[in-house]
């Protein structure tokens, strides 16, 4: 039986967390007219995070013979919420202080604490779709309320497909039902608005499940880095980053054919690069993706997607690159407070919670390339 692909600590997938954050933070600024579609960036992200996520379960599967839902709700926790309760308090503390001027956007404090409320309860994309909420330095919550959902429904529901015995080419499959789904909610839904459909959970959710797709064919053995060597793969992997190029550089986020079909080829076109960029080990493109700049963006992504949006909007009267130079250097260094003063010290209590790797006492289920053929090298 031919060994399962392990992820481990690849760079160029941090490279790539970097070029994604760029988008969204261009997108953000005054820089947008130049990127219209940047925030396809976090789209990227979906995909990505579908595929890590979904990639270290089934190795724990296979490595312990189970899935501790526990563990990975307390490791998911300290990831995100400490860095998260931090960024919004001080948000909140800077909006009710300077509530009166034009720097905070004039909120009420109710207001103020209503979004803080939503952020918090990971229910703001629901807000936003169905009561048009949105505060002034919050609006990018809706991506981490939509990730936190998914982190909350999807292992159990792996789990038990798992432990139903289901193969692992079963549970791809319906995973890829649960995808169509999603991406059906345009026409299940009828004439929606594009709030509904852009901030709702359950149309975005088919990019966290592709990703999650390319994340079992990854850890099952079923792709492999000698697929991305031939001509084919590279052609589809060439496309996939022009088309996703292409969009954020020449049409609008909200553009009306991203929802009818648009965001699901970019929620694969993601997937092809994530999966491909896994394998990436060495010439141009790690020198490219594993540069240790890019690497550092990469590895303090997270802060600087929570931070860029508050602060950028605080300099918003400065010219672009003022805009860019001021804002974007302010948010490397809370990004890097951060870092080092919240995500550091909760980083070593989660590593009490990292999964067993241990040996299964009952053989888990054979892996993908066991039961199906392998794409052509």
């Amino acid at each position: 039986m031919e060994r399962a692909n392990t992820l481990g600590w690849r760079p160029a997938l941090d490279g790539l967390r970097a070029i994604a954050v760029v988008c969204v933070v261009l997108f953000h600024f005054n820089t947008k007219p130049r990127l219209p579609g940047g925030s396809l960036g976090v789209d990227l992200f979906f995909a990505l995070s579908g595929f890590l996520i979904t990639t270290l379960l089934i190795e724990e599967w296979y490595t312990t013979g189970t899935i501790s839902l526990g563990r990975f709700y307390v490791r998911r926790f300290l990831r995100l919420f400490p860095a998260f309760f931090a960024f919004v308090v001080v948000v909140v503390g800077v909006k009710v202080v300077f509530r009166d001027t034009e720097f905070a956007g004039h909120p009420a404090i109710s207001d103020t604490l209503e979004n803080a409320a939503y952020g918090l309860a990971y229910v703001y994309s629901w807000a936003i779709a169905f009561d048009s909420v949105e505060s002034f330095g919050f609006g990018h919550l809706w991506t981490l309320s939509i990730e936190e959902q998914y982190y909350l429904v999807w292992p159990v529901l792996l789990l038990v497909m798992l432990r139903l015995r289901l193969p692992l080419p079963a549970v791809i499959a319906v995973t890829g039902v649960l995808a169509l789904l999603s991406t059906s909610v345009p026409w299940i839904l009828g004439d929606p608005t594009w709030r509904r459909l852009y901030y709702g959970a359950d149309y975005r959710a088919h990019g966290l499940l592709i990703g999650s797709m390319a994340g079992m064919l990854f850890a099952g053995g079923f792709i492999r880095a000698s697929n991305f060597r031939h001509p084919i793969a590279l052609v589809a992997v060439g496309v996939s980053a022009a088309y996703i190029a292409g969009i954020m550089l020449f049409s609008s986020d909200k553009a009306v054919f991203l929802f009818m079909f648009g965001y699901p080829l970019v929620a694969v076109a993601s997937a092809l690069i994530v999966v491909a960029t896994a394998f990436v080990s060495g010439g141009w493109p790690l020198r490219i993706l594993g540069n240790h700049v890019v690497t550092y963006v990469g590895r303090r992504s997270y802060a600087i997607y929570l931070w860029h949006l508050p602060i950028g909007q605080w300099f918003r009267h400065l010219d672009a690159p003022e805009q860019l130079l001021v804002a974007g250097g302010l948010t490397l260094v809370a990004a890097e407070l951060s870092h080092r003063l919240v995500e550091g010290p909760a980083l070593s209590l989660r590593k009490r919670f990292e999964a067993r790797r241990t040996v299964a006492p009952e053989p888990a289920p054979a892996p993908i390339a066991d039961a199906l053929p392998q794409i052509a090298a």
